[in-house]
């Protein structure tokens, strides 16, 4: 049917699916070694997962597929060069997001079946994924599995630097953008400790702020 209608044999290719999960797994862990053993608390969440899983997995397939393909790896680095966003991304997932798409294009290129293949790994694990989650979101075991439940996030963004919270022993990191505004990521157990640092700066010192806590896994969205 699949052949009649696109025009190319479809296969379901064991070898790759195991390749795919193996590659996903180890973007999971990846963010989970660095969210809980380094405390980088800020990527113990939803985007952070996904992004983590679905960066990898468009990486590897890109160079699976251009790997013995030079010609299409010189055309993919110029075709890559010219890429602008003239709005910035709000949302890494949006990114990553268009990673995947630009992935999906090349692999369909190459390799129609191949992209058949991904595209079924991607729609069983995120439906896999959705079922788990609302399943251990029911049973009150998701935050005690992912140990949030306690964890109060504050970003901060102070139109000037602060050398104050720099030292705070709950900063868990800090950027800067193009207009010298900071934005701080803390974290804490106590939701008054955070409230406290926002309430000794004046208004004027403030860009914006967001506290939250998150209550389950699906709060990150």
């Amino acid at each position: 049917m699949i052949y009649k209608f696109f025009g190319f044999d479809a296969t379901f290719d064991l070898f790759f699916l195991k390749q795919y999960l193996y590659v996903v797994l180890l973007g999971l862990f990846l963010n989970f070694l660095f969210s809980y053993f380094l405390n980088q608390f800020w990527l113990a969440n939803f985007n952070s997962y996904i992004i983590s899983s679905l960066i990898i997995l468009s990486v590897f397939i890109i160079t699976k597929v251009i790997s013995n393909n030079i010609a299409l790896s010189l055309g993919l680095v110029g075709a890559l060069s010219i890429v602008r966003f003239r709005t910035p991304i709000k949302n890494p997932l949006e990114l990553a997001y268009y990673f995947l798409l630009i992935t999906f294009g090349i692999t369909a290129n190459v390799d129609l079946n191949l992209s058949l293949n991904l595209l079924i790994f991607i729609s069983v694990s995120f439906i896999i994924f959705k079922m788990g989650t609302s399943l251990l979101n029911r049973l009150n075991l998701l935050d005690q599995i992912l140990n949030i439940d306690k964890k109060f996030y504050l970003i901060l963004t102070l139109k000037q630097k602060d050398k104050n919270v720099e030292d705070d022993e709950s900063l868990v990191n800090f950027s800067k953008n193009e207009n010298n505004e900071y934005t701080y990521h803390l974290s804490s157990d106590s939701k008054n400790s955070l409230l406290n640092l926002v309430d000794g700066y004046k208004e004027a010192e403030i860009k914006n702020f967001e506290l939250r806590k998150a209550t389950n896994f699906e709060g990150y969205l």
